[in-house]
């Protein structure tokens, strides 16, 4: 009789659970449709319903992460993908997001530190190189810039834009401009002009004459 009692409260437990997780998937869909209709308000209080229900629905965070990393909210996106990563901590993807998030918020250190870590797991990552680039731009540190930049054009494919690479050449020469090293830099910046970047445009008429 104890046997027969206890299979039959886990029976409850077990279906307690199944329906509990399948009301967070339900909110989680709902949250999947409100976005795609672009309702971002909507959409995060649904995947917060999925979140009550369920605190380990990875995705939720992640989605969460980025609605408001695209409405500029960094300091939001940072709190939810820093969850995500907790379940995700080798998604190279992930740091990516919140490094460029930190980046966005002026925490430099921060943002260098998820580009490293997103580069260790994936080597090819080139948006990681890429946009540690940028910061060690912005924060004075020319050299490794120039290697960031030389990395981001070594791995860049032909499926990228004209455009990528433009801004890739145009940002190694601001770099290398930094560096004091002028003729290299108006090499990049010529480079850079003819794969249509009108920033380079302007630095070769101002500064390679």
């Amino acid at each position: 009789m104890k046997n027969l009692i206890s299979l039959f409260i886990l029976f409850l437990v077990a279906t307690s659970m199944m329906n509990a997780q399948k009301k967070a998937e339900d909110f989680y869909r709902q949250g999947e449709l409100k976005s795609s209709f672009f309702d971002n308000d909507g959409a995060i209080s649904e995947y917060l319903k999925a979140l009550e229900i369920d605190s380990t629905y990875e995705d939720a965070y992640n989605k969460i992460a980025l609605i408001y990393f695209n409405k500029k909210d960094y300091l939001n996106a940072i709190k939810y993908m820093n969850s995500y990563i907790r379940f995700q901590n080798n998604n190279a993807d992930a740091l990516y997001i919140r490094g460029m998030a930190s980046y966005s918020a002026n925490d430099f250190q921060n943002a260098i530190n998820d580009f490293d870590r997103a580069i260790k797991i994936n080597s090819k990552h080139v948006r990681a190189f890429y946009s540690r680039g940028l910061v060690n731009n912005k924060i004075g540190n020319f050299s490794s810039a120039v290697s960031d930049f030389d990395a981001t054009l070594n791995l860049k494919t032909k499926g990228n834009s004209k455009l990528e690479f433009a801004d890739a050449y145009f940002n190694r020469a601001v770099a290398k401009q930094g560096l004091g090293k002028k003729d290299d830099a108006c090499i990049d910046f010529k480079k850079a002009a003819d794969l249509g970047s009108v920033d380079s445009e302007k630095a070769l008429n101002n500064s390679c004459k």
